[in-house]
């Protein structure tokens, strides 16, 4: 690809659906956050509870963790110790010169937190969860004021200065898509992390969006998943596949 024109220069995942019919969501509680062992990068977990739905994931690609509870990682209905779902994570491939290349979490990630070339330990790149009801307490989530507009996360400039200074002190807040919305951004940069399918990493910086309706039709059973990829990595990527 040309310089502002890679294979994979910016690409928006078509958004996955995590419902009754193909992956429920739900989590556990969230936590505190860890460095993992080995390399050194910043694990948070936490959960999607927004509707009926409750699941368990992790900063890193698990979208569905099993890890946090040892358990299946998707409830549905919410607290009914029912699960619909063991384990799923985000699943991209390409080529780079005709070698495969693969970025994804399967039972273990091969991402590692934070945008490319950040510090992968920094507290900063964490999940970031909101809820609309938020925007009547704004001061009462931590996450509604330090909301990482800087890392990419969406939010509505309001006053229009293209600074995130967040009600009550300000007029700006997160977007909300949804009744509840959870964000991160993570990188395949770390080669000691790729040993899955043990390939040179794709190069590539995700920005990830959680949301869901909290609704009583059939919108209140979904979970919905978009990313945002850019290729961070200098080198084509071609005949590229993304999944979960």
């Amino acid at each position: 690809m040309k310089k502002h024109s890679h294979i994979i220069k910016t690409l928006v995942l078509v958004p996955f659906v995590f419902s009754l019919l193909t992956i429920g969501l739900v989590a556990a509680e969230r936590g505190g956050g860890s460095n993992m062992p080995g390399p050194l990068y910043r694990m948070d977990t936490g959960n999607f509870d927004g509707n009926r739905i409750y699941d368990d994931l992790e900063n890193n690609g698990m979208i569905v963790s099993h890890r946090i509870s040892g358990h299946s990682g998707m409830e549905w209905p919410k607290d009914s110790h029912l699960y619909i779902n063991f384990a799923s994570g985000i699943w991209v491939a390409g080529k780079v010169g005709g070698d495969i290349r693969t970025a994804v979490g399967e039972y273990g990630p091969e991402f590692v937190s934070g945008p490319w070339g950040g510090d992968a330990s920094s507290s900063d790149h964490k999940l970031y969860k909101v809820n609309k009801s938020d925007l009547a307490d704004p001061l009462a989530n931590a996450d509604f004021q330090n909301w990482p507009t800087d890392l990419g996360a969406p939010w509505v400039d309001n006053d229009g200065d293209g600074v995130y200074t967040p009600m009550p002190a300000g007029a700006d807040h997160p977007e909300f898509i949804g009744d509840q919305v959870i964000w991160w951004v993570m990188n395949d940069g770390d080669l000691a992390q790729h040993s899955i399918f043990n390939t040179l990493p794709v190069g590539i910086e995700m920005q990830v969006t959680v949301w869901g309706y909290d609704r009583p039709d059939a919108f209140g059973d979904m979970m919905f998943v978009k990313g945002l990829i850019i290729n961070k990595g200098g080198v084509d990527v071609t005949e590229t596949i993304c999944g979960r």
